[in-house]
């Protein structure tokens, strides 16, 4: 392989656990070997976070599935120390409740800016009914269905205490001006209904209102070593 290729660009079918989505934001591949006969693929990776062997399993496991490979072989290794949850979020009071880092910049869908109480994905249930979320976008997809003209956005999200999923139909028009936007790594603040998933399984987020959310990185407040 010459150079190295995103993971999420050669295997964009591939829909593993959320979980797993998540640790491979960012992943790229250093080499891959198909044999066509045996219908085996060997895979090298780096990745942000590291992949338990369970995991591994899994993934390994679902490129079988999605591609029709007989046996699918991963070598992975971290590129990047993980990080704790505590590390990665701080909060701010906006409308009554917490917002991300000052709050929210440019509208994106529903024609407002959000206000309101912003929750931890943590705590969102069924039960919650309308909720306000903030946080990192880790996988996106934006594709036409089978019906012509209708599109489905589908973008997780992460503030580091959970994940949720955030779906949306969308027309033509709001596929090109809004859901090609959301991309991997943006932080945005979204506003919608918690609704059940279409297998009753797990939960997901409607959107009313997407906004970019502020967010600067982590600042070394370590003090300075003196020589």
């Amino acid at each position: 392989m010459a150079s190295k290729i995103a993971f999420s660009s050669m295997f964009a079918d591939l829909l593993p656990p959320r979980e797993i989505q998540f640790k491979l934001c960012g992943a790229s591949l250093t080499g891959v070997a198909i044999d066509k006969q045996m219908r085996t693929i060997d895979l090298q990776m780096e990745t942000r976070d590291i992949l338990s062997e369970e995991e591994l399993s899994e993934l390994q496991r679902e490129i079988c599935l999605t591609y029709g490979f007989s046996q699918a072989r991963l070598r992975v290794s971290c590129s990047v120390p993980q990080q704790t949850a505590a590390q990665g979020l701080s909060g701010t009071a906006v409308g009554g409740g917490t917002k991300q880092d000052g709050g929210v910049k440019d509208i994106l869908y529903g024609g407002k800016k959000i206000t309101g109480r912003v929750m931890p994905m943590k705590d969102l249930t069924l039960k919650t009914g309308t909720a306000t979320i903030t946080g990192k976008v880790f996988f996106a997809d934006c594709h036409e269905t089978r019906r012509p003209g209708m599109w489905r956005l589908s973008f997780d999200m992460t503030d580091y205490t959970n994940s949720v999923s955030v779906q949306k139909n969308l027309t033509a028009k709001e596929a090109a001006q809004f859901g090609c936007q959301i991309q991997p790594g943006m932080w945005l603040c979204v506003q919608g209904k918690m609704e059940p998933t279409w297998d009753g399984k797990d939960i997901q987020l409607n959107p009313y209102v997407v906004n970019t959310a502020a967010h600067s990185e982590r600042k070394d407040t370590a003090p300075e070593k003196r020589v």
